[in-house]
């Protein structure tokens, strides 16, 4: 991985301010001592139930708490005002007073941000843009008293603060947040709904006019499993579109290394990170021309499945709103999202192209052909698996000995083609399946054949 990204000129130097969840913790450390440090929940009690519980948001209006967090500031650093990794903020009258208006009619696509999110019921859910902007100008102005050069962090533009402020609020270039784009499920992967595809641009325009510095970090590259699920034009087209609107680099939390079945879309972001000026469609056919004589070919293929994915992108949404998150719980409807019949039109492409590349004198052209092509035949057992265990965490009874086999011609086919590096096999294994499904008594059964 670290070679591919030398070779692509990404990574290696961070320049920009640090970003992260900053009070992920802080309850654990100061809850006891002072809990009018917290957000007030709906029951009228501060910070959570549990002393060790790690996500509990701070009330950012609380003069106490903002001289401290300038006070163990070591003066020099950027200072870091990442919010919690949840929903929630807290609802005393003081930071509600801070929030600008919340809308009287929401997008039908941001009802998780306007709305209440089912994950925070115990505290007020709404846009706290407003709110937060304002915390990050006040601690701002106090660190200058210690540093005139201080630069604070706010670090996410992210669940209650996504969409930009209302009330005008200014900010300055000494305030630096990354944009993440992580609510709503129509909101967070691409392709989206062109609604919420027009709509996201706004935010990000409407927080650059406050003044303040601005990058990009999203987390859509989680999306897909090991299936050919991926898009390149609607995320290749926002990557420029905040390049060109101020974006002082991109940070992306999601190299999941699914190299043959989603390599145009790495591919294309990979491109982009080094050179934002270039067209998408100039990368695409950069990639392409990897396949020689099957360029042509090759570009049907890539884009069946980047059609595939726009035309099912609200059946992929409601599929897995209410399993849990998508990027994680994916395995559980992959074989819902790709029925047999969708494999079949992408498999003739892919022997048209292998029969033309056969006869050139440049073999790679023929073996990277191949290559995409153990990707997609490792789609289609991994979504065998799935089936089998047809959204569930077990395997249904009556269906236990279909299982073991689909994992036996998994297992088996993983074997056979690791070398060639079509996938990471230890994140697809380790995250996506052994923590959404119960493999266990499966190997198991196979470790004693």
């Amino acid at each position: 991985m670290q070679v591919l990204l030398r070779r692509h000129r990404v990574g290696g130097s961070d320049a920009k301010p640090p970003a992260g969840h900053t009070f992920s913790g802080w309850w654990q450390r100061y809850g006891q001592q002072h809990p009018e440090w917290f957000a007030l929940r709906r029951d009228g009690t501060r910070g959570h139930p549990e002393t060790d519980y790690l996500h509990v948001p701070v009330c950012v209006t609380n003069g106490e708490l903002q001289d401290f967090i300038v006070q163990q500031w070591d003066g020099k650093s950027v200072l870091p005002l990442g919010p919690v990794d949840r929903p929630g903020r807290c609802t005393c009258a003081e930071c509600r007073a801070w929030d600008g208006p919340q809308p009287e009619t929401p997008p039908w696509f941001a009802l998780y941000v306007y709305k209440t999110d089912p994950r925070a019921q115990e505290l007020f859910s709404g846009v706290t843009s407003d709110r937060y902007a304002r915390f990050w100008k006040t601690i701002q102005q106090k660190a200058a008293e210690r540093n005139p050069n201080a630069i604070v962090s706010g670090s996410f533009i992210y669940e209650n603060e996504f969409p930009a402020p209302v009330t005008g609020i200014r900010l300055n270039r000494n305030i630096y947040a990354e944009f993440v784009q992580w609510q709503d499920p129509h909101l967070r992967y691409f392709p989206m709904p062109i609604e919420a595809f027009e709509w996201i641009k706004k935010q990000w325009l409407g927080w650059r006019e406050t003044g303040i510095r601005m990058g990009y970090r999203p987390n859509y590259l989680h999306d897909g499993y090991v299936m050919p699920h991926f898009d390149t034009r609607q995320s290749g087209e926002f990557f420029k579109f905040a390049y060109e609107h101020g974006m002082e680099g991109a940070s992306f939390d999601s190299l999941t290394g699914q190299w043959a079945v989603q390599g145009l879309r790495l591919y294309t972001h990979l491109r982009l990170m080094s050179k934002p000026e270039l067209e998408i469609k100039t990368i695409r056919d950069e990639y392409l021309s990897a396949f020689g004589p099957a360029a042509n070919t090759m570009d049907r293929y890539f884009e069946y499945w980047e059609e595939y994915a726009l035309d099912n992108a609200m059946r992929f949404i409601e599929l897995y709103l209410n399993v849990g998150w998508r990027y994680s719980s994916y395995i559980r409807r992959a074989h819902v999202a790709f029925p047999e019949k969708c494999f079949e039109p992408a498999e003739e492409l892919l022997k048209q192209a292998l029969a033309e590349t056969r006869n050139d004198p440049n073999a790679e052209f023929t073996e990277r052909v191949r290559f995409i092509q153990i990707g997609l035949e490792h789609a289609r057992l991994a979504r065998n698996l799935a089936a089998t265990y047809d959204g569930e965490e077990d395997v249904p009874a009556g269906r236990v000995e279909e299982a073991r086999q689909a994992l036996r011609q998994l297992v088996k086919f993983r074997k056979q083609h690791e070398h060639t590096f079509f996938s990471d096999l230890l994140h697809a294994t380790g995250f996506w399946e052994r923590g959404r499904i119960n493999l266990d008594p499966l190997m198991r059964a196979l470790d004693e054949e």
